[in-house]
């Protein structure tokens, strides 16, 4: 759905969620459509919102971004640096777009989220050190660096005995004599009580856009599958940060969810 109150110009919605560090300069792409046959030209500003379950409450005056021209019938794509205040946990704002007539064209949706979220969820939600099991060595380090407090399992063995509350485990996508030997381990894991994330490598699913997040419990333990991929770029992405708590959080209370796909 398109917001717009004006024939000449349209905010058309982003086509994947807009997901950003609070108290950082952000960029978030906004998509401008003139659906009319005339060149439109307007200085266009923004003002951006808290969002809550009644209301949107102002955040700060209005911005004015820059002078826009979109020919008839074009569609253009652009990027707009912003930077929303400091939250403690995952936070909806919404930056309402208006023209210099002042016509509201539409609002876009942002999800604030605070730097340390990986350290808050560390500390407040697990409460003790992670198992990380990665035979490439790329995931601890990241994990460390953004202060969730891990402990590095190189071993089958250490893999076994580790007794933290939850275990990281990255499937390697070019050993297939290993990920068989994984996938029985962590069953048996599951079923003795543990609770495991296993990241599967993007050539493990038999459709790249698949992205299912699977659920299985065995015995009093938790198995849960989700792609590596859905993580790239953890270490300055947001969105793939509150995308690992969220999967790890699946893993602590997985009545929430026994097979879902993440949006």
């Amino acid at each position: 759905m398109a917001f717009a109150l004006r024939a000449e110009l349209r905010l058309e919605p982003a086509d994947e969620r807009q997901v950003v560090f609070a108290t950082r300069a952000a960029k978030i792409k906004v998509i401008f459509r003139n659906p009319s046959a005339e060149s439109h030209k307007s200085t266009l500003r923004y003002r951006i919102f808290q969002a809550t379950s009644i209301t949107a409450m102002p955040v700060g005056s209005e911005q004015v971004w820059k002078e826009l021209e979109v020919l008839g019938g074009q569609t253009v794509l652009e990027t707009v640096e912003v930077t929303l205040p400091a939250v403690k946990v995952a936070t909806p704002f919404l930056a309402r777009w208006r023209d210099d007539a002042g016509h509201v064209l539409g609002h876009t949706t942002i999800l604030a989220c605070p730097g340390d979220q990986l350290a808050r969820f560390g500390t407040d939600g697990v409460g003790s050190a992670i198992g990380v099991f990665d035979r490439r060595g790329k995931l601890f380090p990241v994990l460390s660096r953004a202060g969730l407090p891990c402990e590095r399992l190189e071993t089958l063995e250490q893999l076994s005995n580790f007794s933290g509350r939850l275990t990281i485990v990255v499937m390697d996508a070019e050993d297939e004599m290993l990920q068989r030997e994984l996938r029985e381990k962590l069953a048996r894991l599951a079923a003795a009580g543990r609770v495991l994330l296993s990241l599967r490598p993007p050539s493990a699913r038999e459709d790249p856009g698949d992205r299912t997040v699977g659920v299985v419990r065995l015995g009093t333990g938790v198995l849960v599958t989700a792609g590596l991929d859905d993580i790239r770029g953890l270490e300055t992405s947001a969105a793939a940060q509150l995308q690992l708590v969220r999967f790890c959080e699946i893993a602590f209370k997985p009545e929430r969810l026994i097979s879902a796909t993440v949006p």
